[in-house]
């Protein structure tokens, strides 16, 4: 982050006022936050291979680990919600890595969620 830092304080001489200089760097603030909301990291240059798994080996691998830690119910209830994500992920994006779920995937799943469940669109804010 201190990169960054050096870089807008040498933006600062492009400005006449100060007021402008601080509403570029929200601007460019806001940009950034953009960006990693919807999955972009900053680190994507070191290609980490975990983050190029599919989701659907995530998700057996996570039901393995759990199943040994929790009750049959419980486990039973895991996998029940692991099969609606799974087949939403089919129908949505199949293929996709682990890198691809990001928050934008996420509100869209729990929104499809909730209208499968008939409830209202407002009930449950994301």
């Amino acid at each position: 982050m201190r990169r960054m830092v050096v870089r807008m304080n040498a933006l600062r001489k492009r400005f006449a006022r100060v007021t402008d200089f601080k509403a570029h760097c929200n601007q460019v603030v806001c940009n950034i936050n953009a960006k990693l909301a919807g999955g972009w990291t900053p680190f994507g240059e070191q290609q980490n291979t975990r983050l190029f798994t599919p989701i659907e080996a995530v998700i057996e691998d996570y039901l393995k680990e759990k199943s040994s830690e929790l009750r049959p119910d419980t486990v039973i209830n895991y996998k029940s919600f692991c099969k609606v994500l799974k087949e939403w992920i089919a129908d949505v994006c199949p293929n996709a890595q682990c890198s691809a779920f990001n928050t934008v995937l996420n509100n869209c799943f729990c929104q499809t969620d909730i209208e499968m469940m008939g409830l209202p669109v407002g009930f449950i804010r994301i």
